[in-house]
């Protein structure tokens, strides 16, 4: 069994995660220079490339159902873990180090993410309660205002 196409599918899952986490780092970069114009931008890639390791994410599921039931398998778990060991014997060295070496990547790349935007959710959160601290400061009761708020 040849896992080419496997490996392209997986190869632009890798790309498209690479872009969103690049852009997870970017946010985060515009969140903490509060740099309004980045963090829109930002945000506006980030749903494009959602959409992408979503369809490429699909596409992998169909190719290995494809290859399941091209090969008599009737497995319904789509882990690359146990894909490569159910086919371990059918696929040459090279495509099993392939193969593992996008397992560990995938992986590694996804729990980046995951971070990065646990991360961002925490610097968001930060800046929201600082500004509602602010404005209760700011904005007490009428007789211990902050400001004359008489103009």
């Amino acid at each position: 069994m040849n896992p080419k196409d496997l490996l392209i599918v997986l190869e632009k899952l890798r790309l498209s995660l690479e872009q969103l986490l690049n852009n997870a780092k970017l946010k985060q970069e515009a969140l903490v220079k509060m740099n309004d114009e980045q963090l829109v931008k930002a945000i506006s890639d980030e749903e494009k490339f959602i959409r992408a390791v979503k369809i490429a994410e699909n596409e992998r599921l169909n190719k290995m159902a494809e290859i399941y039931k091209l090969n008599g398998k009737n497995e319904n778990n789509f882990k690359l873990s146990v894909f490569i060991k159910t086919f371990k014997e059918h696929i040459d060295e090279k495509g099993l180090k392939l193969l593992n070496s996008y397992e560990k990547i995938l992986k590694k790349m996804t729990v980046e993410v995951m971070n990065v935007n646990r991360q961002n959710l925490f610097l968001i959160e930060h800046s929201r309660k600082f500004i509602t601290s602010l404005m209760e400061i700011v904005y007490q009761d009428k007789n211990r205002s902050l400001f004359d708020r008489k103009v």
